[in-house]
């Protein structure tokens, strides 16, 4: 087994963990839809969460062609890992069996949290992305673009966080959005 197996094997029990986890959240949303009262501001904040475990897990394979794993490195990739699992926790409302479910309520309470947490996990990929695909070890993989995608989710998520209007949060909502799509679309590669 060669050094990157080994180590996207744990990776990919937490990403598997968290994908799971949403899964059954937006299965148990479905479910309870006729008690449901609905929030688009979390469902995509959801997404982004999810988006932000695929986009790691894509970009692991990046790493292929390391032939070292230190110690080091594996506690730094596990470490992200682990923030992406407990941003999808934060963000996935607790759905009960009976009752009404008031997603809104969910989000004025909760999305300062989740929207903290995704600003931690952008702001740890930037570091990680500066650090070891940029000018370390990996330096063959990503882009100074990728950065600055990265810096503004960071952004727009910490303005988000602070400030409670719906506007702002929508105006927010919207370029971290538009990131993800200008990043789909011209920074990620294929898998080759």
């Amino acid at each position: 087994m060669h050094a990157f197996d080994y180590v996207m094997t744990l990776m990919s029990f937490v990403y598997a963990l968290a994908i799971t986890h949403m899964l059954a959240t937006v299965g148990d949303i479905i479910g309870a839809w006729p008690r449901v009262r609905f929030s688009w501001l979390n469902a995509v904040w959801m997404l982004f969460a999810l988006l932000g475990v695929l986009t790691w897990w894509i970009g692991m394979w990046g790493l292929r062609d390391a032939h070292t794993w230190g110690m080091g490195i594996v506690v730094i990739f596990f470490l992200l890992a682990a923030i992406l699992y407990l941003e999808v926790r934060l963000v996935c409302p607790r759905i009960p069996h009976d009752g009404p479910v008031d997603l809104v309520d969910f989000h004025n309470r909760e999305g300062r949290k989740y929207m903290t947490g995704f600003a931690a996990v952008t702001g740890f990929t930037a570091i990680v992305n500066v650090f070891y695909f940029q000018e370390g070890i990996f330096a063959d993989v990503a882009a100074s673009r990728v950065d600055r995608v990265v810096l503004i989710q960071c952004l727009a998520s910490i303005v988000a966080a602070r400030f409670a209007d719906r506007r702002v949060q929508f105006g927010m909502v919207l370029i971290v959005g538009s990131m993800w799509a200008w990043y789909f679309a011209m920074l990620q590669g294929a898998l080759t």
